[in-house]
Formats: C-alpha cells, structure tokens, sequence
C-alpha cells in the first residue's frame, strides 16, 4: 500500500503528525501504539511517533485488535468494516487503515492541531475518552489555556 508522506518536509513545514497518512486508495493509515487492560479506552495522545489508543479489553484472542477497530470507527464515524488492522496484529505497534474518512477529519477527531494553529510544536490535543470514543470533537485550544494536556470540552463547565 503506497502512502502520502505528510511529516515535517526539508522546508520545516509541517502538514500532519507522522502516524497519519493518506493512502492512494483514499484511505488513512495510522501508525498506533495500543495498551490494552485500561481503564479508560480513548484516543489519550502520542507515543513517539505513534498516535497512543487505550482499550478495556486484553491482549487474548483478538480481542485488543477488535477494542481498536470499535474505538477507531466511532471515533471517526465509520463502519467497523471500514477499520482493519493491517500489520501487528500480535503487537502493541499496529498499521491500521481506515477508509470512508478524510485526513483532515482524522486529524480533527484526534485533536491534532498545526504548528500555524497552536505554536512552532503543532501536536495532539488531548481530549476525554469517552469524546474520543463518541467521536465528539473538541475545541482543540481555542479557550486560550496555556496546558495543552486537557480536555478542552467547556459545553460541560
């Protein structure tokens, strides 16, 4: 599978985190690294170069891989059958791709922002888990908060 090179070029200019990219079939491949048994299942930031997912469910029998695949498609609102885990299928460190969804949405569920947007860093904007599971997006920095590891979610406050 042929995809997009969307990280930081020669230039400095950055376009997207290096765990995300756009395939040639329309699709998006995610670079993930998945601990499995927590208590709080979201999408919880970057590990490396890699976007962080938590799941409830252990590491027996596919199970993990089927929390990842249900996490990932209500986070972006698609079907279950529009996740596959391609590669690392017995790994923390998995290629997942997802199809029916832009990067841009992609990148908007996981609350990453660009370096234009939220300083010369660009990154995650860390939000609930259950946000990220419902796939609600949240408000990635515009309350003007200088702790960017907060859920930004003020329809609650």
């Amino acid at each position: 599978m042929k995809v997009e090179d969307r990280h930081v070029g020669r230039d400095g200019a950055r376009h997207g985190p290096v765990w995300a990219k756009a395939t040639d079939e329309g699709a998006v491949a995610l670079e993930v690294h998945v601990q499995p048994g927590a208590k709080a299942p979201g999408i919880t930031g970057e590990h490396g170069e890699r976007l962080k997912l938590k799941v409830g469910a252990v590491a027996r029998d596919g199970q993990a891989n089927d929390a990842v695949v249900d996490l990932l498609s209500r986070a972006f609102g698609v079907r279950t059958q529009d996740v596959t885990v391609d590669r690392g299928r017995k790994s923390r460190e998995k290629l997942v791709t997802v199809r029916g969804v832009s990067l841009d949405a992609v990148l908007e569920a996981c609350g990453w922002t660009a370096p234009e947007q939220r300083g010369s860093e660009g990154g995650l904007q860390l939000q609930a888990a259950h946000d990220a599971a419902a796939g609600a997006l949240k408000d990635p920095g515009a309350c003007g908060c200088a702790d960017h590891d907060h859920d930004h979610d003020h329809a609650r406050a």
